[in-house]
């Protein structure tokens, strides 16, 4: 059951994990693609 008051910080915590975790996907997706080319 998800209460309907959500800790305003506590939204703020999760979208600064989630930017950062689509960072970090971001940055293995550019690694992956720079070697694949290089191949």
């Amino acid at each position: 059951m998800i209460p309907l008051t959500v800790d305003v910080e506590e939204m703020h915590r999760l979208r600064e994990d989630l930017s950062m975790v689509a960072s970090q996907v971001q940055e293995r997706h550019r690694r992956k693609s720079t070697t694949c080319s290089a191949l």
